[in-house]
């Protein structure tokens, strides 16, 4: 007798595809939360480190010419925040010989509390400033709010990117305070030591 095995060639149970594909759809929706929350981070961290650098532009170009120099950051009436160097002349700022020194540059997808200015002399300092810390906020997730404070140093000219918050709304949609992600209860002028 002739014994002749079969193969038999068997393919993949309904129940194994669908299995194996819920597991690719869950690792796939993990990597693009973590994916899209990576691409917040840098977009935002990358605007503070532009404003920093652009403080640092400025003070070092009012020392090399020797004359007052000033930030501006304005809201447009695109609604979108625009930095411009502006370069005194004269040495005399708001007047009508002020002219931009550098290519304005625009936030994206970050904002601002309110407008600001800061002017630096002939020497690096900063003789003013519209307001210290300046916030950057970053809404794009309404349910948490991202903020970032960039610190002045006046005398020495300097600025320093503070530490990001993260402020859950959810919670004061429900009617409580909104809290920090991270568990911190300190305003960030109890963490500056602003509050006097």
């Amino acid at each position: 007798m002739l014994n002749i095995k079969q193969k038999i060639k068997r393919g993949f149970t309904l129940l194994e595809l669908l299995v194996v594909m819920t597991i690719i759809g869950i690792l796939m929706a993990t990597s693009f939360t973590s994916f899209v929350g990576v691409g917040r981070s840098n977009r935002f961290e990358g605007a503070a480190r532009a404003l920093k650098n652009k403080i640092l532009l400025t003070r070092t170009t009012a020392i090399t010419k020797s004359r007052k120099f000033a930030i501006r950051i304005t809201l447009t009436k695109h609604k979108k925040w625009k930095l411009v160097i502006i370069d005194s002349v004269d040495n005399i700022l708001d007047n009508d010989d002020d002219r931009i020194a550098d290519k304005p540059y625009f936030f994206k997808k970050v904002s601002l509390d309110e407008e600001q200015e800061i002017e630096f002399t002939p020497e690096g300092g900063i003789s003013y400033s519209t307001s210290n810390p300046i916030i950057l906020t970053d809404s794009t997730n309404k349910r948490e709010i991202w903020k970032l404070p960039i610190i002045l140093y006046k005398a020495a000219g300097m600025a320093k990117i503070g530490d990001l918050q993260k402020i859950d709304m959810t919670k004061k949609e429900d009617g409580e305070e909104g809290d920090e992600v991270d568990g911190e209860d300190e305003s960030l002028e109890n963490q500056l030591g602003l509050d006097g």
